[in-house]
């Protein structure tokens, strides 16, 4: 917000400089044009007793009007430039001036156009402070840090690249560059009087510099939101369930490989297992065999297996700094999110090019240019293409190389199916926060399955390399400068199309072939190098302490929106069935179901991707079975201690709301379209009336001031695994002092706060 008040300003102060030009020297540039127009007319003809004015306009662009202005106008404000020069050594003021002589000059024949221009800038840095302003908020209001991180960097980028043309610009117009080009620069070769070669081309270099680094920085955009995609995958395979006859979960894609096979014995309900062959962990999930039918699976249990050493380490190992220790607490702990910031520090090296980077670039760039300087029959596009492509393959080995890193730094996972699926079920995401979520209290552990009498639990082997290829640090320098070759590359096709159209067949083919390059590098190679060194960066590196203790309060902040939602579905419930009957947004009765589902989902896409994620892993605590239907008893268990008079009642309520296809349980899709009705784009008005009874739920003793205790005693009630501490905590990082107790306002700007990733200086 410091930024919009800086640009208020400006625009204040650019307003006012403008009528003040307009209102002030203007008029007195004007009178003195007019008086020196007059003292140079001829006398005036006398026709019928009257003298008759030649009409003069001072809004032409003639010369003989600019002539008088310029006359007019005192000298020192015009400065010597219109002045005859002497011979021999010119003085120093000689251009001074010469640029606000050129605007005094328009702003006497026109005065709009300096208003006007300096409206066009002011829009501009506007739309580029609004931008920033929006893209800042969006990256603060989900809590991605990297992503600040990274706009800050692009931002400063751009700082940088606009004080250096100031600069040019302001050697250009003070005359240095006409005193500094007879020192290096002969006449008679490139230089002649009247022209100053040496400006042009450092401004064109520059230029050539701005367009390398605005494709660079492109580039790193481009790379920041495939990191973003990366760990939507991550995400996905951190809520994969082992067992289960669902489409995505492990045993189903083992199945579908061919390493096992499910059937039902005649007569019986129960299902039947049986195993085909063993599974090794090969390079088959690698990049180069993105296509084989078992790719998925191997990147699958990959990852998986890092996840598990990396939570439930059974001995110390060295790339855990000889600590092996276990993470606090599981259950709310994210390893995709532990892993965003440290791939988000991967992207954000990029950015910063060192001067051992940019040394590299200039040695190696002299080889294409001496091929070009001497084999003047080579056409430059072939060229191009030529290096665009030993580009892409440098960096094809490389990520073949990390990826056989990867592979050999990760522990072997053991060779049967059954073991693999043991030593994975009930680590999926939604089974270790099942017993800390609001619902069902007993719940039973439908995914464990014990190994047979006698035999140990599977574990994880030894991993069969202690180091890598190259270390950490020299994988980054190597990946910065191979992106840094690429922009380059980028840009000198840019500007050999500026320079000379492509003409010729062969030059044509060389030219998109060399293109075509770019998106290969951008989609296949690059998210390979992100992925593979950020896995080297966990196994190789100790835990971060810090870092997972704040992604383990992210979980425990993400059942206070469950809460939060929660108590919204109850207040949906309450306000259809007023006055007797459903009714939501106008639909009533049975035929309206299906429309009711559609508008549910409808509503339900508005939702940020984060509270989408957030739902479906509610969804999926509850659907202990992974058959895709809710379990009802975890919903009005829920209700029931949450205060709701008849909990099973409100849940047949809503299960009829959208029971379109009268099986009288909630679906995924049911669900969806449930929560999309009673949490997106709801009144503030209902929002906080729900809070408020919410409250009034919580205080015990109905003394108009909620304690801490009354909180933690609260949402032990309603089974959330949020302890005395933790509430503590969540309030003073929302807060930022300790709050012993909290008033019913207070309560209610925390719970809409928290359920927008707020705080409270945010949202005032």
């Amino acid at each position: 917000m410091g930024s919009l008040r800086l640009l208020r300003h400006v625009v204040t102060l650019s307003f006012l400089a403008a009528l003040v030009l307009r209102w002030s020297v203007l008029p007195r540039a004007l009178a003195a044009a007019n008086a020196a127009a007059s003292a140079a007319r001829p006398p005036a003809a006398v026709e019928g007793g009257r003298q008759r004015l030649r009409p003069i306009r001072l809004t032409g662009r003639s010369d003989r009007q600019l002539q008088l202005a310029q006359q007019a106008l005192p000298k020192q404000v015009i400065g010597t430039s219109s002045q005859r020069r002497s011979r021999g050594k010119p003085k120093k003021t000689a251009r001074h001036g010469a640029g606000f002589t050129d605007l005094v000059k328009e702003l006497t024949i026109n005065p709009r156009v300096l208003i006007g221009e300096i409206a066009v800038v002011v829009l501009l840095s506007y739309l580029f402070e609004w931008a920033e302003h929006k893209a800042t908020h969006q990256y603060s209001r989900r809590g991605r840090e990297t992503g600040l991180e990274f706009l800050n960097a692009l931002f400063k980028e751009f700082t940088v690249l606009g004080f250096v043309a100031f600069v040019i610009f302001l050697f250009i117009h003070t005359g240095t560059f006409d005193r500094l080009t007879p020192r290096f620069l002969v006449k008679g070769s490139i230089y002649s009087p009247g022209h100053n070669p040496l400006a042009a081309t450092f401004e064109t270099v520059h230029m050539m510099i701005f367009m390398l680094l605005v494709v660079f920085l492109a580039q790193a955009a481009f790379m920041f939101f495939v990191a973003e995609g990366i760990t939507r995958i991550w995400s996905i395979f951190e809520r994969t369930e082992a067992y289960g006859t669902d489409p995505e979960s492990m045993e189903s894609m083992f199945v579908r490989a061919g390493y096992m096979q499910r059937h039902l014995e005649r007569g019986s309900t129960q299902l039947y297992r049986s195993f085909m062959r063993p599974f090794e962990l090969d390079t088959r999930g690698a990049f180069y065999n993105r296509y084989s039918k078992e790719h998925l699976l191997h990147r699958l249990v990959l990852w998986r297996a890092v996840r598990h050493e990396f939570m439930f380490p059974a001995r110390n190992e060295p790339w855990d700094g000889g600590r092996g220790q276990r993470v606090s607490d599981p259950s709310f702990f994210s390893f995709a999110d532990y892993l965003r910031p440290t791939m988000g520090k991967v992207v954000l090296s990029l950015i910063h090019i060192d001067r051992a980077t940019w040394t590299l670039t200039l040695v190696l760039l002299a080889v294409p240019l001496y091929i070009c300087n001497i084999w003047t029959w080579v056409p430059s596009e072939v060229v191009n293409c030529a290096c665009a492509w030993t580009l892409c393959l440098v960096g094809f080995a490389m990520a073949a190389i990390l990826e056989q890193d990867t592979l050999l730094l990760t522990p072997p996972v053991p060779r049967e199916v059954p073991a693999i699926l043991q030593l994975f079920s009930g680590e999926s995401m939604q089974k270790l926060r099942r017993e800390k979520m609001p619902g069902w209290k007993d719940r039973p552990d439908l995914e464990h399955h014990p190994s047979p009498k006698g035999a140990p639990p599977p574990r994880l082997g030894l991993a069969r390399a202690l180091t890598s290829f190259l270390s950490n640090k020299g994988y980054s320098r190597f990946f910065r400068a191979l992106s840094f070759f690429q922009a380059v590359s980028v840009t000198s096709l840019i500007l050999s199309h500026l320079s000379a159209p492509v003409s010729g067949k062969l030059e044509l083919i060389a030219y998109v072939l060399a293109w075509v390059e770019w998106p290969v590098m951008l989609m296949v190679i690059v998210p390979t190098l992100i992925r593979r060194l950020t896995f080297l960066s966990v196994i190789k590196k100790s835990k971060d302490d810090g870092l997972m203790a704040k992604v383990v309060m992210q979980g425990k902040e993400s059942l206070l929106r469950d809460f939060v939602r929660l108590t919204q579905l109850v207040g949906f419930e309450r306000r259809a069935c007023m006055g007797g009957g459903l009714m939501v947004d106008g639909l009533q009765g049975r035929r309206s179901e299906i429309q009711m589902v559609l508008h549910g989902l409808k509503k339900y896409d508005h939702l940020s991707e984060d509270e989408q994620g957030e739902i479906s892993l509610l969804f999926a605590a509850w659907d202990g079975r992974g058959s895709g239907i809710m379990e009802t008893r975890e919903m009005w268990e829920a209700f029931s201690t949450m205060g709701v008079t008849n909990p099973q009642a409100a849940v047949q309520n809503l299960i009829r709301l959208l029971d379109f296809d009268s099986t009288g349980r909630i679906s995924w899709m049911k669900f969806k379209a449930l929560f999309g009705l009673a949490v997106a784009d709801v009144p503030k008005e209902d929002k906080y009336l729900d809070l408020s009874l919410a409250y009034e739920m919580l205080d015990t003793d109905h003394d108009g001031e909620l304690t801490i205790f009354e909180l933690s005693d609260g949402f032990e009630r309603m089974h959330i695994g949020i302890g005395l501490d933790d509430m503590a905590n969540l309030l003073f990082m929302h807060f930022g002092i300790a709050k012993p107790f909290i008033t019913r306002a207070e309560f209610v700007q925390w719970m809409v706060a928290v359920s927008e990733n707020q705080t409270a200086e945010e949202e005032h």
